[in-house]
């Protein structure tokens, strides 16, 4: 939750998908982070019990930035977020972040930047994955799946939309 009002864009290293795999895991401490947050035990926390908190550890926020994600996310406007308020604000931040992370990626896949990610390119980074020769039949599946309009690329939209889901079934595998 660190990243609460800056998507702080991850640059991956491809061989080792750890960041992602961190990325994708950071929801699991919603409910950890708010009852740290929530300094008084009301049930609530507040702008300021955000900003100090985060300020404790180093974060320094807006304080008008923090109220205007609470006002966004504040469903009962009650101008404190509760513990499922604050869930909701921390998906649509990891939501967020892994979005801005998979885009790094794209990015970094893209390697003659014209973006779109070729059969070429997609070989290249399995091969780098795999430390080998990549499955053909594979980077063509990951492709059929990935290319919505199939003009037989994968442009940044059809990657950020639908690679998340098969990178994440691709780690879950592999651990």
């Amino acid at each position: 939750f660190s990243f609460l009002l800056h998507c702080s864009c991850l640059v991956l290293d491809l061989p080792h998908f750890n960041t992602l795999t961190i990325v994708l895991s950071e929801r699991m401490t919603s409910i950890d982070l708010f009852n740290l947050l929530d300094i008084d035990r009301s049930g609530d926390v507040s702008s300021v019990e955000i900003t100090d908190g985060f300020s404790k550890i180093g974060f320094v926020y807006d304080s008008k930035k923090v109220n205007s994600f609470i006002l966004k996310f504040d469903a009962d406007s009650n101008g404190v977020l509760s513990a499922d308020e604050f869930t909701a604000l921390n998906d649509a931040i990891n939501s967020a972040r892994v979005t801005c992370a998979v885009e790094e990626l794209f990015s970094e896949m893209d390697s003659d930047g014209d973006g779109v990610l070729s059969l070429t390119e997609l070989q290249m980074v399995w091969a780098r994955l795999s430390e080998g020769k990549p499955d053909e039949k594979q980077v063509q599946s990951f492709l059929d799946l990935v290319d919505e309009n199939q003009d037989g690329v994968v442009s940044k939209d059809e990657f950020v939309t639908n690679a998340v889901v098969r990178i994440a079934m691709a780690i879950n595998t592999s651990k």
